[in-house]
């Protein structure tokens, strides 16, 4: 054992000795119970000195340590010391926790650095923190905390009732509000005033619930009167939420949840959590619409292209922003992609030239490829994409042509390549790099052979009764795949260009995105409502149900290299799916007030 952690074991069970005794016995140590929970005890001891020490909340000493020493991951963190408070803690809390052997420091590189004394206070300390955050912090307080952890998302925000219940507790407690607190009640009151109707409608229906039990309150003081109240507006809240917003559905369902404890409570958390089966994240940012989606090589950062102007790129191990957003100036962007060494990503947009990131040396501003030699030009890249072997960057231009430049030297590679009528949404490399395939709103689609850029199909090819969205070729190279705004979606044999079977129809609304998965058995397609559909290629049906997600035009979807999990964009916010089919564990029953299904993932 550690000596600072045998210190304090030591010191618990002296300080538990009863009154005139000067021996510690085996009564002594069974009733300690564990090193942990010695662990756990002192540091709440000691969290509770060090806030009294500082006059601040405890909550402040005790967040502070779970998120600026502890990683997500559960392992030691860092923190540099600054004069007068660390991270936003008072240097008079940090010095108690010192003296306490709880947190060290230590001189690295001319510079003070703050860590926890050992890797074995890690669990004590998320444990009792996570049981002191259930005892003593209010809903508000807690609703507080997630929605600044998950960066102030629009859908975390409370309405209706519970938001009346929040300003209810802050009116009380307006001393102990924090600024984050106080942020988060102003935000939810601007999202009340400026919602939409429905939204009003259902917060106004929920506060005049609300307000007639607050008379009660005051007329009977039913303390339980208050809790169902609380309870019937936190379900309610969630059931309209589950229309547009999954997530928080199943935030405020489970609340009620923890709060009531009922039939009508444990239905509405079953409610959330079925709702949408496959669903796995729902990624929020706030500054544009999702235009095109791209997964890094290895699977570890997803890139978002949006119609702000910026790239974001998501980590998805944390399933959060991994950077501040990479900025084109001059309009929105149409497309992302990555190099499939995963060393570049290249956007293209509004800006009559592409951006290209180098990321192996990301202190070096981005490289531009002029899309026209013509330096007043005004071209929009529509879409880009690099060859299999990385050397090649293609990209679309308003002039509905294909552009392909070498990658190295940033030099035009042959001329324009030619023959659509109409604009060009979409590009597409076979897998082994000889061919390049392009969707053209003129209803066709177009072939050329990549080293001499000869045309070999698809000027007198016209199968789809609108224009062409989207275009993908499968793993194996033979099949291409296309989305039509005549709501169809065809397969081609890439060698001739011949029709495969009937056109599919697989979403409500129209197509606007298709994917192959990695392993070549399923087809994803994306259409504007929001929906996904996966086809199995093997059995020619539906791999499930349609994969319904947030509310938001659908326009880009992307698998992960593992094949295992699918992004979608739908606004402002990415949904993340488990691609695998889902068949039923057993046979369905009848449980009242719905037929409800239990489900499991075929391997």
């Amino acid at each position: 054992m550690d000596p600072v952690q045998l210190q304090v074991v030591c010191r618990m069970l002296w300080e538990r000795r009863p009154p005139g005794s000067a021996e510690i016995g085996l009564a002594d140590l069974e009733a300690l119970k564990s090193v942990d929970r010695a662990l756990a005890d002192y540091w709440a001891d000691e969290a509770a000195k060090a806030a009294a020490a500082a006059g601040i909340p405890e909550r402040s000493v005790r967040r502070w340590v779970g998120r600026q020493l502890i990683t997500s991951g559960g392992l030691r963190g860092q923190a540099l010391l600054e004069a007068g408070a660390t991270q936003g803690l008072d240097d008079r809390a940090l010095h108690s926790l010192i003296e306490a052997h709880l947190v060290r420091a230590e001189r690295r590189r001319g510079a003070l650095w703050l860590e926890l004394a050992h890797d074995r206070l890690i669990e004590p300390v998320l444990q009792d923190n996570k049981a002191w955050e259930e005892e003593n912090l209010s809903a508000l307080e807690r609703t507080a905390d997630a929605w600044e952890r998950a960066g102030r998302p629009a859908g975390g925000l409370l309405t209706g009732g519970p938001l009346a219940e929040a300003e209810l507790w802050a009116a009380a407690h307006a001393a102990e509000l924090s600024p984050g607190e106080g942020d988060f009640l102003a935000a939810c009151r601007r999202e009340r005033s400026h919602g939409r109707t429905r939204r009003l409608a259902a917060a106004a229906a929920v506060l005049l619930v609300l307000g007639l039990v607050a008379i009660l309150f005051a007329v009977r003081g039913q303390h339980k009167a208050r809790r169902e109240a609380l309870v019937h507006g936190l379900v309610a809240q969630a059931r309209l939420a589950l229309q547009d917003n999954l997530d928080l559905a199943v935030l405020l369902a489970a609340e009620a949840d923890h709060l009531g404890g009922t039939s009508q409570t444990r239905h509405a958390l079953f409610e959330a959590l079925t709702a949408s089966p496959s669903l796995t994240a729902l990624l929020r940012h706030s500054r544009g619409r999702v235009l095109s989606l791209a997964f890094h090589p290895e699977g570890h950062l997803l890139a978002a292209a949006l119609d702000d102007g910026t790239v974001q790129l998501w980590d998805m191990r944390g399933q959060q922003t991994a950077a501040a957003p990479l900025r084109v100036s001059g309009g929105r962007l149409w497309s992302v992609a990555w190099s499939p060494d995963g060393r570049r990503l290249a956007a293209a947009g509004e800006q009559a030239f592409l951006q290209l990131w180098d990321r192996a040396t990301p202190s070096l501003p981005p490289r531009r490829l002029a899309l026209d030699t013509d330096k007043a030009s005004d071209l929009v890249g529509w879409a880009l994409a690099f060859s299999p072997d990385g050397r090649t960057l293609a990209a679309t231009t308003s002039k509905d042509e294909v552009r392909r430049w070498d990658v190295a030297t940033g030099a035009p590679v042959g001329p324009p390549l030619r023959g659509p009528d109409d604009w060009v949404p979409a590009l597409a490399w076979s897998p082994d790099g000889k061919h390049l395939a392009a969707a053209s709103m003129d209803k066709k689609l177009y072939l050329w052979e990549a080293r001499s850029g000869r045309l070999l199909w698809g000027d007198d090819r016209e199968r789809h009764a609108e224009g062409i969205y989207s275009v993908a070729f499968h793993p194996d190279g033979r099949l291409l795949a296309s989305a039509s705004h005549d709501g169809s979606v065809i397969l081609w044999n890439a060698a001739d260009g011949a029709q495969q079977g009937w056109p599919l129809h697989l979403v409500e609304g129209l197509p606007r995105s298709v994917s192959f998965s990695r392993d070549g058995r399923l087809l994803a397609v994306g259409g504007h409502r929001g929906e996904v559909a996966l086809w199995d290629l093997e059995t020619k049906r539906p791999a499930g149900p349609l994969l319904r997600g947030p509310a938001g035009d659908l326009i880009s979807l992307a698998f992960a290299p593992g094949g295992g999990i699918l992004a979608t964009g739908h606004g402002s916010t990415i949904a993340l799916w488990s691609a695998e089919p889902s068949v039923p564990l057993g046979r369905r029953s009848r449980l009242r007030p719905a037929a409800l299904a239990l489900w499991r993932r075929r391997a």
